[in-house]
């Protein structure tokens, strides 16, 4: 496959999870549910999902992240440069709030933690390639 395919191929994978993202985000109940469910119209308006592109060694990596008044609050996704999914965070108002898996590149789980009000709660889990357990830290 030519660099301009796979290149267009990661543009078109990116406006499908920006649109999935935008419409759809996990519940603390990980059931679907509409991005807007339950928000005020003010905050409806102040509410956008910007995908950002950065270079690194001359690849693309790509970030989604919602924000409410330019301030991170919602689901950060960040990409390798193949695409693959690197890492999930999620934010409240700027600040780590929830869970975070970082994912090796081949999409097996590296590490799983959870934060509460910007600090590590709980156990922090660094997991091999192959999944298996290799460290836990509890906070």
């Amino acid at each position: 496959m030519s660099t301009t395919a796979i290149i267009i191929c990661v543009i078109v994978a990116a406006f499908f999870i920006a649109a999935t993202i935008l419409f759809f985000r996990k519940s603390d109940r990980s059931v679907m549910t509409p991005l807007f469910g339950g928000m005020t119209e003010e905050k409806k308006r102040q509410m956008r999902v910007e995908v950002t592109e950065r270079y690194d060694d001359g690849e693309a990596v790509k970030t989604i992240c919602e924000y409410i008044n330019n301030i991170k609050d919602g689901e950060e996704r960040l990409f390798y440069p193949n695409g693959q999914l690197n890492r999930v965070r999620h934010w409240n108002s700027g600040i780590l709030d929830g869970e975070m898996l970082i994912y090796y590149p081949n999409g097996k789980c590296y590490i799983t933690a959870r934060y509460k009000k910007g600090k590590l709660k709980g156990n922090y889990v660094v997991y091999n390639q192959k999944g298996v357990v290799i460290r836990t830290i509890k906070y």
